[in-house]
């Protein structure tokens, strides 16, 4: 089970991630809301918004994820499978970069016929504790992580850059 270091378990999480992988799923991923004593700002409110779009949108269409749901911040899968697909690929976190160190892995799985399900119900609250300088930064890095997706990937280069593309419009 990777959790991201910002991530509280709900009491539950580990009980839903095994029951879903009792079902059948070879990796699961959970609901990621903002925790409730998270300190309230722009850029927390901004994340808990997005968060339960998230989970709403993935619920209504049946539990089809998208590229930018394939994250690993919540995630289990077994240790057999994550190092038979090469594990993180370091690339895309050297130096200490930020972003779609996940995504890759997500993609990869997908292309090895990974059965990923979203379990609404195995949940981590985000205690989000970015400051602006901070998150100015991760957007930095975040847009050459998408250039080294979109070239590692490239018949997925139009989806890395498409939550862009809607911005714009």
């Amino acid at each position: 089970l990777h959790l991201d270091d910002d991530m509280e378990a709900h009491p539950r999480l580990i009980a839903e991630h095994a029951q879903s992988l009792e079902d059948g799923a070879t990796v699961v991923i959970g609901d990621v809301p903002l925790h409730p004593e998270t300190r309230d700002s722009f850029l927390s409110r901004g994340v808990g918004d997005w968060a339960a779009a998230r989970a709403r949108r993935i619920e209504a269409s049946g539990g089809v994820l998208e590229l930018h749901d394939l994250l690993t911040g919540q995630m289990s899968i077994s240790r057999a499978l994550f190092l038979g697909i090469g594990g993180f690929d370091a690339e895309f976190n050297e130096r200490g970069s930020f972003g779609n160190e996940d995504l890759d892995l997500g993609r990869r799985l997908q292309a090895n016929g990974a059965a990923i399900v979203f379990n609404p119900r195995a949940i981590s609250y985000q205690r989000y504790v970015v400051s602006p300088r901070r998150y100015l930064r991760q957007w930095r890095e975040a847009g050459r992580a998408d250039v080294l997706f979109a070239r590692k990937h490239p018949e997925l280069a139009g989806e890395v850059f498409r939550p862009f593309a809607r911005a714009t419009q």
